[in-house]
């Protein structure tokens, strides 16, 4: 006579269901996030990273050294308040600023008045004016207007821009993401949508999501 195999206790079949849950969650979390399909990617020449530059703050007082800030990835945005998509791209910023700061990502602004002399404004007075024309207080740094571009450019532009595609700023919220070691990432045109970049962020944050030869 045969014997009859005793059913699995409903215990033991719901740990093997909990175990087959948890199983895939931990295998993506050892998986960084893709990086996304916009932007222009850098070639770090490995020579200098962002701790080298420092920069003033919008109140000219302040100074911002950046290597402050090695373990946090950097986007680095040029602003003009008078430019046509200026309320939009504050508010994106603004977004972007909500849902990663707490994370470690740091936002900076650079302010300029050289393309389409759309920056007439100085100092504390251009948040005055952004809060004005616009309707936005930014929530991120903001920092002291600056030559972005010509021989004058200042240096940390002059990096960026031999970094990431060898060209000269084009154009008003041209955006720069800097890995957490403080090497250009990636380059983003003016008309990038601050919050299609998320992916890049994302890949960032991830504890691995920097480049991986170093």
């Amino acid at each position: 006579m045969m014997k009859r195999r005793r059913a699995a206790h409903p215990r033991v079949l719901v740990s093997i269901v909990c175990v087959l849950l948890v199983l895939p969650r931990l295998t993506l979390s050892n998986t960084p996030p893709p990086k996304g399909d916009v932007g222009e990617e850098c070639k770090w020449d490995r020579r200098h990273k962002l701790g080298h530059y420092m920069f003033f703050d919008i109140d000219g007082e302040h100074i911002h050294e950046f290597h402050e800030f090695k373990g946090h990835p950097v986007l680095c945005v040029i602003v003009a308040t008078r430019d046509p998509h200026a309320k939009e791209q504050y508010e994106a910023l603004n977004d972007l600023h909500d849902q990663y700061h707490s994370r470690g990502l740091r936002i900076f602004a650079f302010p300029t008045n050289q393309i389409d002399k759309s920056e007439p404004k100085e100092g504390l007075e251009i948040l005055q004016d952004i809060k004005d024309a616009l309707g936005v207080e930014p929530r991120f740094t903001m920092l002291k207007r600056h030559l972005v571009m010509g021989r004058d450019q200042h240096l940390v532009f002059k990096w960026l821009t031999d970094n990431c595609g060898k060209h000269d700023i084009q154009d008003n919220f041209e955006k720069f993401l800097i890995d957490k070691k403080g090497r250009p990432f990636k380059r983003y045109t003016h008309r990038t949508d601050p919050l299609a970049i998320q992916h890049d962020i994302e890949h960032l944050l991830w504890e691995g999501g920097e480049h991986d030869e170093l």
